[in-house]
């Protein structure tokens, strides 16, 4: 997530490795294909085993079933679970000197307020996220928060969401309406 562009190039280039296309379908069902009965089973099985498992773990039962049926597209007789390996191959060939490269020198480019909410059970190193608030411009319009969730916050603590997203509002608002003359 706020890796060095060398970091990220890195990555970016593994991720499109076979060994990575492997890990993904195995762990996410990325591409994952099936008939009608199997897509129910896989629905079934998610929220069953949700409490237990690290990305669903404090969600919902319907919840997480509703994310799970989303995430599954009819192609022809088939369901297809989405992204599919060839569009997470897609969306990880970057072009190394691009004028704008995912990387946190992407947060130097950025003049507006920003709040980044960052869990605490995530798949980016916690050296690399602290790092982004004194890196982003300008001082005082960008904050972290943490939140003790997995990597999908509005999942497991929505209520939690809500109110940071409501403080946010709050304040930008009281800060334009401090700068009216």
């Amino acid at each position: 997530m706020f890796l060095s562009k060398i970091s990220s190039a890195r990555r970016h280039a593994a991720a499109r490795a076979t060994e990575a296309a492997d890990r993904l379908q195995t762990m996410l069902r990325y591409g994952w294909e099936a008939n009608d009965d199997q897509m129910r089973a896989c629905v079934e099985q998610c929220v069953r085993v949700a409490g237990g498992d690290r990305l669903n773990a404090g969600a919902r039962p319907g919840l997480v079933e509703d994310v799970t049926r989303r995430s599954v597209t009819r192609r022809g007789h088939w369901w297809v679970r989405r992204p599919a390996i060839e569009e997470v191959v897609t969306v990880t060939a970057v072009e190394p000197e691009a004028e704008v490269f995912p990387a946190v020198d992407v947060y130097d480019r950025l003049t507006c307020p920003m709040t980044i909410v960052l869990a605490e059970m995530v798949f980016t190193p916690r050296g690399a996220t602290k790092r982004v608030p004194s890196s982003m411009p300008p001082p005082g319009c960008r904050r972290l928060i943490d939140i003790s969730s997995n990597h999908s916050v509005p999942m497991p603590r929505p209520a939690d969401l809500d109110a940071i997203i409501r403080c946010l509002v709050r304040d930008r608002a009281a800060a334009s309406v401090g700068n009216v003359e």
